[in-house]
């Protein structure tokens, strides 16, 4: 009876990693689905962008990078690195918005490597995103941000 106990026993602890597993598993191509879709807005955007001709900029720093909020340090940098790399002035000479582009990103990657300015920035953006919600162009106060 004991040695049938403990078989049960282990057979139930399996099963219950199992469970976590598979739930972990799900979690996680959720993850996954979510930030391809993200991806896939962002250069759907990009490239209706372009194709129009609009040479305006990201005002989101996120947008700039072209990450996700969750972004960690690691996937910020990588993402700076590359966008260095195709929007340089050098390698678009006839570009008329290259330096201003490359600029842009810089200042992404700067506010978002430094935790405390990327936590400001995050609390601005949840401020103007709420104000916006609320209706119109109400002018965000400091000391509500401050509060965030």
């Amino acid at each position: 009876q004991q040695q049938q106990q403990q078989q049960q026993q282990q057979q139930n602890k399996q099963q219950e990693q199992e469970k976590q597993q598979e739930q972990e598993k799900q979690q996680q191509q959720e993850q996954e689905k979510q930030s391809q879709k993200e991806k896939a807005e962002r250069q759907q955007q990009h490239q209706s962008a372009a194709a129009s001709g609009d040479a305006q900029l990201p005002t989101c720093h996120y947008e700039a990078l072209g990450i996700t909020f969750s972004a960690k340090e690691s996937e910020i940098k990588k993402a700076y690195h590359l966008k260095c790399r195709q929007l340089h002035p050098d390698k678009n000479p006839d570009d008329p918005h290259a330096t201003a582009r490359f600029q842009r990103v810089l200042e992404a990657y700067q506010v978002l490597t430094e935790p405390e300015k990327r936590s400001g920035y995050d609390a601005q953006t949840f401020v103007e995103k709420a104000f916006a919600k609320l209706g119109g162009n109400m002018p965000v106060d400091a000391r509500v941000v401050s509060f965030v």
